[in-house]
């Protein structure tokens, strides 16, 4: 993470930890009032406590061991190897424990556009959709402000196939390759503002998006101008050419 200046890092760090620690309020609050019922709000109290003595203790270790590692650093040099070996794969448990529950709670998210998809192929797509985007983004490292992808391409397959239609069995798989295709182009903008030599890629994506979003509007809209065939084509195989000629090139 890439701080504006030195005296706003302590700023940037408490944002980060309460939006962190709001995030999981958020999505957990729901699951814990079925489970715990009248007992939430003590449950609550009680992880807070368990959270205020784990910002201590990261505080304390951390000035202490001038080192990376976290828990398991601290672990190491409390205890042994042993609880260590624990301590750093009960956080990576914890952090995939996280992603699914953030990654399961988006169908429920989309039920006001697309209805209810508990038990549906849909919502085992749309979460393994979504976890495969954030994965793509984190290995390559795109920085987050370039990460609205996913929210471009649902917003397109809304406006563009969706709203004010009946939905079929059609409509539905135009959404994952919605979701795909705004991603891909994302993507290579973010790849062309890294490097140069991926600007070709970038033109070829937005071209290969505007093309199916015409496509699309035909299909679902009844969408018709002067030349609209022409215009698919101009618009779709340059973009062919663009993204094979960043492939052939790349250094």
């Amino acid at each position: 993470m890439k701080f504006r200046g030195r005296g706003n890092e302590a700023l940037w760090l408490v944002a980060l930890t309460y939006a962190s620690v709001g995030f999981s309020i958020y999505f957990a609050l729901g699951v814990v009032a079925k489970r715990g019922l009248g007992l939430t709000p003590l449950i609550f109290l009680a992880a807070g406590l368990l959270f205020v003595l784990t910002m201590f203790t990261y505080i304390e270790g951390s000035a202490m061991l001038r080192e990376r590692g976290g828990s398991s650093a601290f672990a190491r040099h409390a205890y042994n190897e042993l609880i260590a070996f624990v301590a750093g794969w009960v956080i990576l448990l914890d952090y995939l424990i996280v992603i699914a529950l953030a990654v399961l709670s988006v169908p429920h998210y989309l039920e006001p556009i697309t209805g209810n998809l508990d038990g549906t192929l849909w919502a085992t797509a749309i979460s393994a959709g979504v976890l495969i985007y954030i994965t793509t983004l984190n290995v390559l490292d795109i920085p987050a402000r370039r990460r609205p992808r996913l929210l471009i391409g649902l917003a397109g397959w809304y406006f563009v196939v969706f709203r004010g239609q009946q939905a079929t069995a059609l409509h539905w798989a135009a959404l994952p390759y919605a979701l795909l295709l705004a991603s891909t182009a994302g993507l290579a903008s973010g790849l062309a503002l890294q490097a140069r030599s991926f600007i070709p890629l970038a033109l070829g994506g937005a071209l290969f998006l505007t093309s199916d979003l015409i496509l699309a509007a035909q299909l679902f809209n009844g969408l018709s101008f002067f030349l609209v065939g022409s215009v698919v084509w101009l618009t779709y195989g340059p973009a062919q050419a663009l993204i094979v000629y960043t492939a052939q090139n790349r250094p």
